[in-house]
């Protein structure tokens, strides 16, 4: 959320918008308002070894690889483009030592990290070291929103139609890295697509940010969907996850970070109040086929009124399956105003399982909490073995 770094006093414009929330309800379309057509095409990715630390070391590949795009048509289509120009292509780092190892359990995250504020690195080493959850993780799965990359396949320079000012968050250790770094210092598999630039240069090399996928297992089928336009171009990144339990059984489920937008355009604003959310869920759910299991995690920005933030809702009754506690707030406005708005939804047909979810105590230096939640896939879930001892 981007809220809090306006220089408008928070407290004054929620009191504008609480006056101006019955006339919303009353010009509000039935369903959430339009969605443009979507369109599927083909984008390049750079392919990226997690192993080799030199960037000049891609794919050798002689077929160019891509991952597939799906966005609005029409006049959002046309609003998205100039967003479009200033972004690199997406990224895929893989990792060769991710397949094999029978997983039964694994931690999902989802955790805003305020474009490099929060520690990527500490906070991997403490899931791994046992420090968050008591005993180390082995396998888990962490949904990004606001990641950054740098200079890599990013334009040089851009004109000023879709560039928002830039976030340039320090870590408490100081040092920045973008996602791309950070994922081969940890050895992880990552996709990473990018939703806008991070302002101009100032100076440093070009940067862009987004949503991403990092992960210990492997990623496969990647996917980027462009939601509906309302003040910023969002891209949620999509990917699966598959591997093998201990009876040998295979599995696999989708992988989903979003990132909704705090506002709508000028020429809408009343739909900053929920409707814009709404409608960028509705395509998001669109776009996804859901007729596997699925695991949705991001920032949902749903900070006004339950009355007319309808995106959650929507978003729950079609993943049904999502633990109904989720703990304490993720997000504070000036320090006072406590808001939920990172979330952990899941779609799990049998044998899958979700376990409870929860908020961790630190920030990691962002300004958002990361959640997380045991996801069980195999033989040791709760209950002895969901899946009856049979392959799926």
């Amino acid at each position: 959320m981007e809220m809090s770094r306006s220089n408008v006093p928070v407290g004054l414009v929620i009191l504008l918008l609480l006056v101006l929330a019955p006339l919303s309800c009353a010009l509000r379309s039935p369903g959430g308002g339009d969605l443009h057509p979507s369109v599927e095409h083909l984008v390049p990715v750079t392919l990226l070894p997690s192993a080799d630390t030199s960037r000049a070391n891609r794919s050798t590949s002689t077929d160019t690889p891509t991952i597939r795009m799906v966005g609005p048509d029409g006049t959002d289509g046309s609003r998205l483009a100039p967003w479009r120009e200033g972004v690199g292509v997406p990224v895929e780092v893989r990792s060769p030592e991710a397949r094999g190892t029978p997983v039964d359990s694994l931690l999902v995250v989802t955790w805003n990290v305020h474009v490099g504020g929060g520690d990527v690195l500490r906070f991997v080493d403490d899931l791994r070291s046992g420090r968050i959850t008591g005993d180390p993780v082995d396998h888990f799965l962490i949904l990004l929103q606001e990641a950054h990359r740098a200079g890599m396949d990013i334009p040089a320079t851009a004109d000023g139609g879709g560039v928002p000012a830039r976030i340039g968050s320090v870590p408490p250790s100081g040092e920045r890295i973008d996602i791309v770094e950070a994922t081969r210092r940890l050895g992880l598999n990552l996709v990473y697509a990018p939703s806008m630039r991070n302002g101009f240069n100032n100076g440093g090399p070009p940067e862009d940010r987004g949503n991403a996928i990092l992960s210990t297992l492997p990623l496969t089928d990647p996917m980027a969907i462009e939601l509906p336009y309302e003040s910023q171009r969002r891209v949620s990144t999509v990917a699966r996850v598959e591997g093998v339990d201990s009876l040998g059984s295979p599995w696999r489920f989708k992988a989903v970070s979003v990132h909704l937008d705090t506002r709508s355009r000028w020429s809408r604003l009343l739909d900053s109040l929920g409707p814009a959310r709404l409608r960028q869920a509705r395509g998001l759910v669109e776009a996804l086929s859901m007729k596997e299991p699925t695991v949705l995690g991001g920032d949902l920005n749903t900070w006004f009124l339950p009355p007319l933030e309808e995106a959650l809702p929507y978003l729950l009754e079609r993943f049904p399956d999502t633990p109904r506690t989720q703990g304490d707030h993720t997000f504070q406005v000036a320090g006072i105003i406590r808001l939920h708005l990172d979330h952990l939804l899941y779609r799990l047909p049998d044998p899958y399982r979700a376990g409870s979810v929860g908020r961790v105590d630190s920030r990691y230096g962002s300004d958002h909490f990361p959640v997380l939640g045991w996801l069980h896939v195999g033989a040791d879930g709760p209950g002895g073995d969901p899946r009856g001892g049979s392959s799926s």
